[in-house]
């Protein structure tokens, strides 16, 4: 008979960092969840899910307003709630630059988060279109980009 190993794992304390960026010549923000660059339990979170949400309403350098900012924000909030259930993924990153907002999690069971967003997607239960990918990254490779932001290479980060 076969053993199922059970792996027992606290999650971190959130500790979010707000960095301001520019790529492309185009400025962004990110809010990047610090608690996670030195998570000792990395192997069991070995999916990277992106979610890319499109901006409507946009104002100065493609920024969404603060009308589309609360919608936004009320939408990763839920997102963020069903996919953190019963500890199936950490809150990695916010990504927000030229209309788009990326939100980034990784996840321990990615059958459950891919069930989860289709669900909405079949239903049209969101308030802006959106995609999302859901690839392995044992090497946690795709978080890269805002694991390092928090090092100081951009222009301003700020604990919260």
């Amino acid at each position: 008979m076969a053993s199922t190993e059970t792996v027992s794992v606290v999650l971190p304390q959130e500790k979010l960092s707000f960095i301001e960026f520019s790529q492309d010549d185009k400025p962004g923000v990110m809010m990047v969840n610090a608690a996670v660059k030195d998570f000792e339990h990395k192997t069991p979170f070995a999916w990277h899910l992106s979610v890319l949400i499109l901006c409507q309403q946009t104002v100065k350098d493609n920024m969404p307003s603060q009308a589309e900012q609360q919608l936004l924000v009320e939408f990763e909030e839920r997102l963020d709630k069903q996919l953190r259930a019963e500890g199936n993924a950490l809150y990695l990153a916010s990504i927000t630059q030229d209309g788009q907002r990326e939100v980034i999690w990784r996840v321990y069971n990615p059958e459950k988060a891919n069930d989860f967003l289709h669900h909405i997607i079949d239903s049209e239960d969101h308030p802006r279109p959106f995609e999302f990918t859901l690839e392995q990254d044992i090497t946690w490779a795709k978080a890269k980009f805002p694991l390092d932001s928090l090092d100081g290479e951009f222009s301003e980060n700020k604990e919260s």
